[in-house]
């Protein structure tokens, strides 16, 4: 009799850990159905606060670099709401940015005083483009204004990329148009497979494309910059996400 209350108790204590287990591990991955309410658009850049996305980054000169991003506390931006975003790569380089998220868009924003980069836009289906204006005035990087159309553009817009190359706070070369290229099944270097990833193709003003691939409940899982430049056959820089979850 003892000995089968014995084994009933260590049964149970065998099931409890492991149902345990499986919960720390799905709060650790970020299932953005249960750390927020954000729907659409918002659901493929998670923004709950302690968020975190870490990436291995190869560059096309051989050097490899590890950098962390994570989202912080909400804040005011000119009239409105957005969230910190904060870099850490390797060398002890920091840097905090700003994006909003809703279930139409994803705007970045490289300062408090800048104007926004949108990375995603409704409505997620193939083919949909949205066009980036850059004021040269903030050396190529300010981007000054968002439109799904070219008939606001006047003979005094000019379109330029930042030379200066990838953001800190966010890997981007600059681009004139983003595009839905369509949902895709990934693996990444390390084996890790998503059935269904969001592809986005950034188009520069001299035709060079770079691609984004996000998850739903995760964010941005891999980047290849300057992915068709005839300079850099495999990509100027190529980011693979190898954690995520909250610190």
């Amino acid at each position: 009799m003892l000995m089968k209350k014995i084994c009933f108790f260590v049964l149970t204590v065998l099931i409890i850990s492991a149902v345990w287990t499986g919960c720390s591990r799905d709060e650790f991955r970020g299932n953005l159905n249960s750390i927020g309410k954000a729907d659409g658009v918002a659901l493929y850049f998670p923004l709950a606060e302690g968020y975190t996305t870490v990436y291995s980054v190869q560059y096309a000169n051989g050097e490899q670099a590890t950098v962390r991003y994570e989202a912080g506390r909400e804040v005011s931006l000119g009239s409105g709401e957005a969230v910190e975003w904060r870099t850490y790569a390797d060398g002890g380089n920091t840097g905090t940015s700003y994006f909003t998220a809703s279930s139409d868009a994803v705007d970045h924003y490289s300062g408090n005083g800048s104007t926004p980069h949108r990375i995603l836009e409704a409505p997620l289906s193939y083919g949909h483009t949205w066009m980036v204006e850059v004021d040269v005035s903030d050396g190529g990087i300010n981007y000054d204004s968002l439109s799904t159309n070219t008939n606001d553009k006047d003979s005094t817009d000019t379109i330029q990329i930042d030379n200066d190359g990838p953001l800190l706070s966010y890997p981007a070369l600059g681009s004139v148009y983003l595009s839905v290229a369509g949902f895709e099944a990934l693996t990444l270097s390390n084996g890790t497979y998503y059935s269904s990833a969001l592809k986005i193709t950034s188009t520069n003003q001299y035709g060079d494309e770079s691609y984004y691939w996000y998850v739903a409940g995760v964010g941005l899982v891999k980047y290849v910059l300057d992915a068709t430049g005839t300079d850099y056959p495999e990509g100027r820089e190529v980011g693979e996400l190898v954690q995520y979850g909250f610190n």
